[in-house]
This record gives structure tokens, sequence and C-alpha cells, in this order.
């Protein structure tokens, strides 16, 4: 019985439940930055080359872009925090080399139809249907945001809302 009393008094923390309880909860809290940076760090290095079709069947690749900075951006219509972000990636678009990458978004016709709607230019947009591109840049997930340098070399990554000021500040420290 004197066990029995002596468990009952001892801190929740302290018991085998306890520090099982405390490592998962710290496994939760520092796993989505952990895992960050190791995908950020691990997509560092050189861009994937690839070769696509925009919306208006015009051929693009990466390499159209040597010697300048390109933002590779992944994104969905069905997406809110796309949504939110579109008129800053749309500004940003107007000052520097954008490849929108549409992925799980429809067909070909409903795009342009939402690209009209929403003032988008249909020349930068690539519809990946097949996934290829998602996959080849390990952009799992909307909005996913890659920041190529002139070199061809991939120096931001970003997964969330990537703001205009941020992606200015990004390309900036390029010319640095």
């Amino acid at each position: 019985m004197t066990t029995q009393d002596n468990s009952q008094k001892q801190p929740f923390w302290k018991t085998d439940w306890g520090k099982n309880a405390l490592v998962i909860l710290a496994i939760v809290i520092l796993y989505p930055f952990v895992h960050k940076m190791i995908i950020q760090e691990a997509a560092k290095g050189p861009a994937p080359k690839f070769e696509t079709v925009t919306l208006q069947n015009k051929q693009v690749s990466l390499d159209d872009f040597q010697g300048e900075p390109v933002i590779i951006h992944f994104w969905a219509t069905w997406c809110p925090i796309c949504e939110h972000e579109r008129p800053d990636i749309e500004k940003i678009a107007k000052e520097y080399s954008v490849v929108n990458i549409a992925i799980q978004s429809g067909s070909d016709q409903e795009l342009i139809e939402f690209a009209e709607k929403n003032s988008m230019d249909p020349a930068i947009i690539v519809n990946d249907k097949n996934k290829y591109l998602e996959n080849l840049y390990s952009a799992h997930g909307v909005p996913a945001t890659f920041l190529v340098d002139s070199q061809g070399q991939v120096q931001f990554v970003k997964r969330g809302y990537t703001s205009y000021k941020e992606l200015s500040e990004q390309i900036e420290k390029l010319s640095e």
C-alpha cells in the first residue's frame, strides 16, 4: 500500500507515461522547424533542369533563364494561401522572370479561364498534370517557391506564403 501512495504523489512528468509524453511533445514541436531546415538546405544546389510547355503552348526550360534569376513557383487554384500571395507573385513577375507551375488544378482550359478571371498571364503558367515538375523539385505541397540564381543554383526555398518584399530581398542578396 505504501508503494501505491508514493506513485500517486509522484508528478506526472516523472512517470514513464509522463516522460514519453514529454518526448512526443518535443518531437511534435521541433519537427516542423527541423524538417523545414533540412528540406530547404537539401533543395539548395543545382536547380533541376526541365523543359515543359506553358498554357499558351510556348516551350519553356530552365536554360531559357541562364544569366538571370528566375522564380519557380508552385501553386494551385484551390489553395487559399496561394490566392492570398498571388498579388505578390504577379507583382514580382513584372520585374523578374517567374514560372508559375499549377498543381492539381484541372485542365488547361480550366486554368486558362482561372488565369483570365484573376488577371494572370497564362504565358508563364505551366499545368503540371502529371506532377513531373512537382516531383523534380520535391515541391510537395503548395505554395512552394524556389529562387534560382543566374548560374542555375537554387538559392532560396520557401514553402508557404512568400511576400513580394521577401522575394525582392532574396533577389537583392543575389546581386551582392
